[in-house]
């Protein structure tokens, strides 16, 4: 049984990114959790961290707007979410399997879309395939690259529309004190050879830059 005890820290005043490292539960041998997953878990993170202005839980980030900065969430989140993200969609064995069942997939899908996220991963590189971020080792899957993309850094969209900040810093320049540019995301990648003969999983990693304003 799980039991959800949240550690949620005040963010420091007028903070950039709010990130949220997160394991989600897998749904269990014989999808035995997989209610839990679904409308114990996924409640649970839309009403605590996932909400955009939730001060009560977050802290604000912009040090007295109300306003929260905008996130990123990261982690083994447990779920396949396209055809693309596992090695064998097409055997529908893998609907009855944790991770790659219609629930999961569906709901992380739709968790994206009512929150206004983004899989940076798959904005990327959309037709990417054969990458993945774990293995099973109990069946050596590994050297076969038999596996599944379950680890994701998922980030608000405005940090994806680099364009849309290069004249959105609120009237400040370069030249002002403290101007640093907004923050937004070049580059998401899957880091699928460094681990290779250590761990299941493979690291993933989030590349940031900041826009600076067009003089």
């Amino acid at each position: 049984m799980f039991v959800l005890r949240p550690v949620l820290l005040p963010l420091p005043p007028r903070s950039e990114l709010k990130l949220v490292n997160v394991y989600v539960p897998n749904a269990g041998d014989g999808l035995k959790r997989l209610d839990f997953r679904i409308n114990g878990w996924e409640s649970w993170i839309r009403n605590s961290y996932m909400k955009r202005d939730n001060n009560s839980t977050t802290g604000s980030g912009d040090g007295g707007s109300g306003e929260s900065p905008p996130m990123v969430l990261c982690g083994d989140l447990n779920v396949a979410h396209l055809d693309k993200d596992f090695f064998c969609p097409e055997n529908k064995d893998y609907e009855k399997l944790p991770g790659t069942t219609p629930q999961e997939r569906e709901t992380f899908g739709r968790l994206l879309s009512e929150r206004g996220m983004v899989d940076t991963f798959r904005a990327f590189h959309p037709n990417a395939s054969g990458v993945y971020s774990y293995w099973s080792q109990r069946a050596r899957n590994r050297q076969w690259n038999r596996g599944l993309r379950l680890d994701y850094f998922v980030a608000d969209k405005v940090l994806m529309e680099a364009n849309s900040h290069s004249n959105d810093d609120n009237g400040r320049s370069e030249k002002d004190e403290g101007y640093r540019g907004s923050l937004f995301v070049l580059d998401s990648r899957v880091l699928d050879t460094s681990t290779i003969g250590v761990s299941d999983h493979a690291p993933v990693a989030l590349l940031l830059g900041r826009q600076r304003r067009r003089q």
